[in-house]
């Protein structure tokens, strides 16, 4: 079993996962109409501050690691989440716009520091088992976060307004951090006098079985996965606009964006515990083929039930690139190249993400139908396996695991070091 420090390590990575995505992704939605209606703006105008904080999170995650390495983590942190809550709530008192996006994109310095870069390399380096399973327990926090506070912050503006709220929504991500900035954690355990959980059996099939020379062509390749896969990601926001289109009401509309939030949690949760099991290709190969189907149904169907349904299928989208493509990251990068690699991967995720509301947006202003997104979705999805099909060509031994290379030091369920 995982010993204290391993576990108030989760503990506090699910708050910050929480705080950087929960709230500043998964929940700001509910501030887009009102904000543009009390700043007589468009709601697209509104929701470009979101964009350009995600955009400027991506660029800083890239450096975010090598900052806490040097800074040390809760110093680090300290500054961070005081740079992504002070303009949180400064966007209360926000007259314009344009203080929305200077604002944002202060915001996006802050949460890149202790985004989702930061925490799957100290899960990578505090766990040498189970990663998959921390890693979508982690990440399915933040599914649950966005849909926890998206209709609480939702009923906190019709009461109260949404400046009031957005202040409140500052204070509850200084909250969400708190476990992290009390908490003895660093990046690397043995610099807190611990040792990585399960480092007696982490001798067989813990990364690096690429040849150093394949590397940076095999990340180009994931991250080519990640911008792809990340642009599906804004469909489900376009399943209300879809049911509307197939004069379902906006209500059966409301019910699928639900299912899909709600079925990302299981998803995630699951996505990790199957990768630790029967290792992270067969994973990611199965969860894409899910999301194939999913989207045949929603192409094909038109009961209301039957495209709930097929909206909880499609919430599978979302493990791909939240979970799968870290877990594999892991299998195939040594500890070095993983931290020094992985961060594009990941902002080629935020980038896709950022960017998936307008595509989708775009095809359907272009052509009249959503059914162009869909088609698109599945050529993305044959681009995907195609690719991983290459990454799996580059692998020296099948499934990208190495053999044994002798036993690392420390205790067999990790804890201190002696």
């Amino acid at each position: 079993m995982p010993g204290k420090s391993h576990v108030l390590l989760v503990v506090a990575l699910c708050g910050m996962f929480a705080s950087a995505v929960g709230l500043c992704i998964n929940s700001v939605g509910a501030f887009y109409t009102p904000m543009a209606e009390g700043l007589q703006a468009l709601r697209g105008d509104v929701a470009l501050h979101t964009t350009i904080s995600n955009a400027v999170s991506a660029l800083v995650s890239l450096f975010a690691v090598r900052v806490h390495r040097r800074l040390g983590f809760r110093r680090t942190l300290a500054c961070a989440t005081a740079l992504a809550v002070a303009p949180t709530v400064a966007m209360a008192g926000a007259g314009s716009v344009a203080e929305l996006y200077a604002l944002g994109a202060i915001r996006g310095v802050g949460t890149g520091l202790f985004g989702m870069v930061v925490i799957t390399v100290m899960v990578n380096n505090w766990f040498n088992e189970r990663q998959g399973t921390v890693t979508g327990l982690v990440f399915g926090v933040g599914g649950t976060a966005g849909a926890l506070f998206s209709p609480l912050l939702s009923a906190l503006i019709a009461a109260l307004g949404w400046r009031p709220t957005t202040a409140l929504m500052g204070c509850l991500m200084l909250v969400l951090n708190l476990p992290a900035l009390i908490c003895r954690i660093e990046i690397e355990p043995g610099t807190v006098g611990r040792a990585p959980y399960g480092t007696a059996r982490a001798a067989t099939g813990q990364g690096g079985s690429l040849p150093r020379s394949r590397v940076p062509a095999v990340v180009a390749t994931l991250t080519a996965i990640s911008l792809l896969h990340s642009c599906l990601t804004g469909i489900p926001q376009h399943f209300i606009g879809y049911a509307e289109t197939l004069r379902l009401g906006a209500t059966t509309g409301s019910l699928m964006v639900s299912a899909a939030l709600l079925s990302d949690i299981a998803f995630k949760l699951s996505a990790g515990s199957i990768s630790d099991r029967v290792g992270p290709w067969a994973t990611i190969v199965a969860l894409i083929l899910v999301n194939a189907a999913s989207i045949g149904m929603l192409m094909t169907l038109r009961g209301p039930v039957a495209l709930i349904a097929s909206a909880a299928l499609f919430g599978s989208v979302y493990s791909v690139t939240g979970v799968c493509l870290s877990t594999l990251s892991q299998r195939l990068l040594s500890r070095g190249d993983y931290e020094r690699w992985f961060p594009v991967v990941s902002a080629a995720c935020v980038l896709g993400s950022a960017l998936s509301l307008s595509v989708v947006g775009y095809l359907y202003d272009f052509t009249g139908t959503y059914l162009t997104a869909l088609f698109a979705a599945l050529g993305v999805h044959l681009v995907d396996l195609a690719l991983l099909g290459l990454i799996w060509l580059a692998c020296p031994t099948p499934g990208g695991s190495r053999r044994p290379t002798g036993r690392r030091l420390g205790s067999a369920e990790g804890g201190d070091i002696p």
